[in-house]
């Protein structure tokens, strides 16, 4: 909305008007196609019937680093959308990376116009996250600077980092070396930490037992085999109410229908 009402501004040029209208979204993944299309629905049915005059300079453009947009997906569906996108005026730019994101352009590169600069009203980043800078310049003291997170081995100890430990991210499961959070101390990575729960909570601070039972295997994922295992299945409880079973509800039914009829008495004038 805010782009708009700056575009509707009368001192504005057209060239300023366009690049508040020009809206991008960088991913072509399921977030950020499923955002394109609610955009492009929300301007051409929404927006268009306050803003009308500024509504021919409205572009939209989606940014995706690969060849198509949702890879994940059937071919079919990519296929589908991407011509439904063309089909509706809606550009969509593959083979791009983006390098770096302006307050007010985007600087883009690809293998045929090189390093390229585009103006922006509005930009959505949905492609996901860098790595913070604390971790890389970590990173790069132990040797692990072309690492895209940090390497550890199955009892989450840092390579090339004696004693450091990392807490394990279940997003990136089942690979191993997937990691956030860094933490040092000279007992962790050959017998972890325990935790101890003190009962006089509020009188004595929180402390950590060092537990030497923990750990001895490699840190692996499990699912519960007690949990979904079997089907759901609807039991009735003969102890509450006297009505018979939900799922013989309907010949229930049935058979009082019949007797409220055999009980009816005609009557003759």
């Amino acid at each position: 909305m805010n782009c708009f009402e700056r575009a509707s501004l009368p001192n504005l040029s057209e060239e300023e008007r366009k690049k508040s209208l020009h809206f991008v979204v960088i991913s072509g993944g399921p977030t950020g196609v499923e955002f394109f299309a609610k955009l492009h629905d929300f301007v051409q049915e929404d927006l268009s019937k306050l803003y009308h005059n500024a509504l021919e300079l409205v572009k939209i453009s989606l940014i995706e680093a690969g060849e198509h947009i949702l890879t994940m997906f059937d071919k079919k569906i990519t296929q589908f959308t991407e011509e439904k996108f063309q089909w509706d005026g809606i550009d969509v730019k593959t083979n791009i990376k983006v390098v770096k994101v302006h307050g007010d352009s985007i600087t883009m590169t690809n293998s045929s116009t090189g390093e390229v600069n585009i103006p922006y009203g509005m930009a959505i980043w949905s492609t996901g996250f860098g790595t913070r800078l604390i971790i890389l310049g970590f990173m790069k003291q132990i040797d692990q600077g072309n690492m895209r997170v940090l390497e550890t081995v199955e009892w989450l100890r840092v390579l090339g980092c004696g004693e450091a430990f990392t807490t394990y991210s279940f997003h990136h499961y089942p690979m191993r070396r997937r990691t956030v959070i860094l933490l040092h101390n000279p007992h962790v990575g050959r017998e972890p930490f325990g935790c101890s729960h003190s009962p006089s909570v509020g009188r004595e601070s929180f402390g950590y037992s060092h537990s030497p039972s923990v750990g001895r295997e490699p840190f692996g994922y499990s699912h519960s085999p007690s949990v979904g295992s079997k089907p759901f299945g609807y039991s009735h409880s003969p102890s509450v109410g006297s009505e018979p079973d939900l799922l013989d509800r309907s010949s229930h039914k049935k058979s009082r229908r019949k007797k409220e009829k055999s009980e009816v008495i005609p009557i003759h004038k």
